[in-house]
């Protein structure tokens, strides 16, 4: 095969969109995004208005000897856009990065959370 099949292909950046769990509790939501390959200092996370982009550079070096015949790993990128409701506080966000999983959390604003109401007896 020739490599001049694809070497359109390894010119145009490619972006992976990752898989991600949502999950909702009363204080906000999680969300858990696999991104193999991403390093930290690779990652790039933002808010603007309602919009949450996820963006993250795999950081995988091919061997010198390397001749590709097809890429779907190696110079890859992720990206993920997501809406983000109003009851949500983008300002407060926290992130953490663990063996290639991208955990985000995302509190609900404090004027909206649930409250526990007190029952008196009387």
């Amino acid at each position: 095969m020739s490599n001049e099949l694809y070497a359109s292909d390894r010119e145009k950046p490619r972006y992976i969109s990752p898989r991600v769990d949502i999950c909702e509790d009363d204080d906000g939501i999680s969300l858990y995004a696999d991104m193999p390959g991403v390093a930290r200092d690779g990652l790039i996370i933002e808010t603007l208005e309602n919009k949450l982009s996820i963006k993250g550079n795999i950081d995988l070096e091919p061997d010198a000897s390397y001749k590709p015949i097809m890429n779907e790993v190696r110079y890859n990128a992720y990206s993920r856009e997501f809406t983000l409701s109003k009851e949500f506080d983008s300002t407060h966000i926290s992130a953490s990065l663990n063996d290639g999983v991208l955990y985000l959390h995302i509190p609900k604003r404090e004027e909206l959370k649930p409250t526990r109401i007190k029952i008196n007896l009387d």
